[in-house]
């Protein structure tokens, strides 16, 4: 269960690190006249995170499924 839980704030810490890329995009892109932005809400579905990485990992540690977080944060899964 320990896993469970720590999986799903390290996915929650992606978000909110892009959350906070957002949030500071004037000031890391100074120089324009206006900045627009189409951002939809960023968050995620515990339990089917939790599903998807049971289903392919059947068991797995937190450790061990650093990388699949990642590839499915970019959206390369």
């Amino acid at each position: 269960m320990t896993d469970l839980l720590g999986v799903d704030e390290d996915y929650t810490a992606l978000e909110n690190e892009l959350a906070q890329t957002v949030a500071n995009i004037e000031s890391t892109h100074p120089g324009y006249d206006e900045y627009r932005y189409s951002v939809d809400e960023i968050g995620h579905n515990p339990y089917e995170l939790a599903s998807y990485l049971s289903a392919k990992y059947h068991v797995y540690f937190r450790e061990q499924v650093q990388d699949e977080l990642r590839e499915i944060f970019r959206g390369t899964v």
